[in-house]
């Protein structure tokens, strides 16, 4: 169980530097590289990238487009719209440190049916999408990835969810509390 325990509080301060890193800057820090809105797709929820910053990965939301996931090869210099997994009210995505193996959950689905989301992972750097369904459809918050990207954790108004082998399989570990990283 310690395991688990170092791999939640690795997420968390993944989370926590996420957050640090994507906080709005004033208008005298000279950040602006990234906007709000692309290609007529709503607000970025999440972005992950590669331990080397090269590769990129973001998720927008569906309110009141559908929401997309982006990945870059640049540094964020451009970005492609992967369409495999579809448009959803993504939340949340995770990288693994080099930036190959991919997850991202949404909350809705592409109608917008809240609660009627799903884990998704790509192992070829968002090119390609697999919609993991073990752990069912539920309104996801969030996930976060071990560097290898084996090891997955995604929070739902549900509970916490665990994954040992890429999201392939799912078990419930956590009391079904509501869990926002």
């Amino acid at each position: 169980m310690k395991s688990l325990s170092s791999f939640l509080v690795s997420a968390l301060l993944a989370t926590m530097a996420f957050t640090f890193l994507t906080a709005p800057a004033p208008a005298s820090a000279g950040v602006g590289n990234f906007t709000p809105y692309i290609s007529g797709k709503a607000q970025w929820t999440s972005l992950a990238f590669s331990s080397d910053g090269t590769k990129l990965a973001a998720v927008t939301t569906g309110d009141p487009l559908p929401g997309a996931i982006f990945t870059s090869n640049d540094s964020g210099a451009t970005f492609t719209e992967r369409t495999s997994a579809g448009n959803a009210n993504w939340t949340s995505i995770a990288s693994s440190s080099d930036g190959t193996k991919l997850a991202a959950v949404a909350s809705s689905d592409s109608e917008g049916n809240y609660g009627a989301g799903s884990i998704w992972t790509s192992t070829d750097s968002g090119a390609n999408w697999v919609e993991r369904t073990a752990a069912g459809k539920s309104p996801w918050t969030s996930i976060a990835s071990s560097s290898d990207g084996t090891k997955l954790v995604a929070s739902t108004n549900g509970g916490l969810w665990t994954s040992s082998d890429s999201g392939e399989t799912w078990v419930s570990s956590a009391p079904k509390l509501r869990w926002m990283f």
